[in-house]
């Protein structure tokens, strides 16, 4: 038996039924808008990219910065690696020295602060997980915007709340996917400061 397909709504169905929860008419022009930079975005990785993939390029960047190092400071000991840091246009052989030095001691530290930069990006966990809901937080972001604009209350926990239909209707605009629970995400992007332009 074949399954049954669902109903995809029309644009102006969902449009309409976004500025009836918000009660708001005004809102229209904006919830198309809405839907048209949701729409873009889904085919775009979350903003700070995916876990995994971030956890393997930072720890490859941390061991090259390792590597790199290691290397540096492992020069034949008659051969003074600073050089390779100094300029060809020094006044004075001394000069050059001190210039090569700087330059040497701003590259470790530099290093030093990219390894502690990954170090600490690996530790949080950067990124999110590819089956994370953040299609879903963008759908909640948009419908956040709205609410809030149409001075309705981020009423996450009820399913019938303005924030939560028009998140979900959102999210079916975006996908064509109805019916999505959006509590977690209305909960997540009701909890976060976000500024609007």
């Amino acid at each position: 038996m074949r399954a049954i397909e669902p109903t995809k709504r029309s644009d102006t169905e969902i449009v309409a039924d976004i500025v009836r929860e918000c009660g708001d008419a005004s809102v229209e022009k904006q919830v198309s808008i809405l839907i048209y930079g949701l729409r873009v975005l889904k085919s775009s990785a979350p903003l700070v990219g995916y876990r995994r993939e971030n956890q393997q390029y930072l720890a490859a960047v941390r061991k090259q910065i390792d590597k790199l190092e290691k290397t540096l400071r492992a020069a034949p000991e008659a051969f003074k690696f600073s050089i390779l840091f100094a300029s060809d246009e020094s006044a004075t052989l001394d000069t050059m020295f001190q210039e090569a030095e700087a330059r040497c001691d701003s590259l470790f530290g530099e290093m030093a602060r990219l390894r502690a930069r990954c170090d600490k990006f690996i530790e949080l966990g950067l990124g999110e997980h590819r089956s994370a809901g953040y299609q879903q937080e963008r759908a909640a972001i948009a419908a956040r915007e709205l609410v809030e604009r149409s001075s309705k209350p981020l009423a996450w926990s009820s399913p019938t709340s303005a924030y939560r239909v028009v998140a979900g209707l959102f999210y079916e605009a975006m996908t064509g996917e109805q019916g999505r629970d959006m509590e977690r995400a209305c909960e997540a992007m009701a909890c976060i400061p976000i500024r609007s332009v």
